[in-house]
């Protein structure tokens, strides 16, 4: 995994209207809640170096192709200190639902977790079971009794459920990044040291899930504006495109001008930066559409409707934003009606990837293909979660960890 952030916590995160709790999920059916004062100056976003602070220089190359030779570098992003409004730390737990489980089969279960007797029969007068399974509601002193190996086996079980409350506050990094994560939190030694021990092996990284149990233990609204920044710090990548004398220019636009009509613009861009001794580095920022560059590396504002994945995908190349496919079955319909599937073999720049559950029944995620593997994705709908580069490797172990999903690759049919 290599030095890179693999999330699906705040990345994927939503607030509900109402309750006072930070659900998480896929884009599908997930709503906004705004928050209880409008921040002063929303969208704006602090960047923080990764682990090599100061390093100026673009880091990994990645494979060249038609599209040139991109560079690129992790960045951490974090929300502007006006969007961390402290009552948006969730203080209660929502339920561990174990969808077709009766009373027996709990009770075995909950054996595996090795719980303390006390624990045990606290748990019981918090359960409830009924023909479509078991709900259980945990006490905070029970979260924070489990062990590494039992938080394992509960979340494997929990997340068995796509629908479950507990994955907004799902946390996955591996070992490296964790300590980043932890380090660039602006955290105290203590409190760094509390989420490492509630932390716990899942899927081959490192995972946190009791957002809320961090929210309670916060004393002032100081420190739940903190945890808060905490759960939506977000990698990205950055990435630029070498350009050296060797390159030919007009082919390089022909890709990065398929959206835009902007091949009059970036053509003499190339063509100068092909006569600077031993090429330059282009940020990448410059060669894509207006309304990319307007939000990439950008979080929403609070007062914007919720736009998720889907959204960006169906809005990439458009000058003016069309909100109405935040309604899913619009958005559906568009996807059906204005878009067409193509093979990976094939596929172009700006060429939608999709995500699907086995046989289509739920979108899972989507996100436009830009080059080599770089994607552009917003993981979530919330205004906490930014526009973001990412690589394929890191969607697929987000949103297809099991390797089961279906990935299928539109392109829109105007832009042929």
């Amino acid at each position: 995994m290599g030095g890179w952030a693999r999330r699906i916590g705040m990345g994927a995160m939503v607030l509900v209207l109402s309750a006072d709790l930070l659900l998480a999920g896929y884009w599908w059916g997930s709503s906004a809640r705004s928050p209880a004062q409008a921040p002063a100056t929303p969208g704006k976003a602090d960047e923080i170096p990764t682990s090599e602070p100061g390093r100026g220089t673009p880091g990994a190359t990645m494979a060249r192709g038609p599209w040139g030779r991109l560079k690129t570098e992790t960045l951490w992003l974090a929300p502007h200190p006006d969007l961390l409004n402290p009552d948006l730390c969730p203080l209660e737990t929502p339920p561990w639902n174990f969808r077709g489980f009766t009373q027996g089969r709990l009770e075995s279960f909950l054996d595996t977790l090795e719980l303390p007797p006390a624990s045990r029969a606290l748990l019981r007068t918090t359960t409830r079971c009924d023909g479509n399974g078991c709900s259980v509601r945990p006490p905070p002193s029970l979260q924070e009794a489990l062990t590494p190996a039992a938080r394992t086996r509960l979340f494997e079980q929990v997340f068995q459920d796509p629908d479950a409350l507990a994955r907004w506050s799902l946390i996955r990094l591996d070992e490296e990044d964790f300590r980043s994560w932890l380090r660039l939190s602006r955290l105290s030694p203590d409190w760094q040291q509390w989420i490492l021990g509630i932390s716990f092996p899942f899927r081959g990284a490192r995972a946190v899930a009791d957002l809320p149990l961090a929210c309670r233990r916060a004393t002032s609204a100081r420190e739940r504006a903190q945890v808060v920044r905490l759960w939506a710090l977000t990698p990205s990548k950055m990435a630029w495109l070498h350009v050296g004398p060797d390159d030919d220019a007009s082919a390089l636009a022909a890709w990065w001008s398929r959206y835009g009509n902007r091949r009059k613009d970036l053509l003499p861009l190339l063509e100068s930066a092909r006569e600077v001794p031993g090429g330059l580095d282009l940020d990448l920022v410059h060669l894509l559409p207006r309304g990319v560059r307007m939000r990439l590396y950008s979080y929403p504002s609070p007062q914007d409707p919720p736009r998720d994945c889907l959204w960006t995908v169906l809005n990439f190349g458009v000058e003016q934003p069309d909100d109405s496919v935040l309604d899913p079955a619009v958005a559906l319909d568009r996807l059906d009606s204005h878009y067409r599937e193509v093979p990976e073999k094939d596929r172009q720049m700006g060429d939608a990837m999709l995500v699907w559950e086995p046989g289509e029944k739920r979108l899972v995620h989507a996100a436009i293909w830009l080059a080599g593997d770089l994607f552009l994705t917003k993981n979530g709908r919330h205004f906490l979660n930014p526009w973001i580069l990412d690589t394929g490797e890191s969607l697929m172990r987000i949103y297809n960890p099991e390797g089961t999903m279906t990935i299928k690759w539109m392109r829109r049919i105007e832009d042929e």
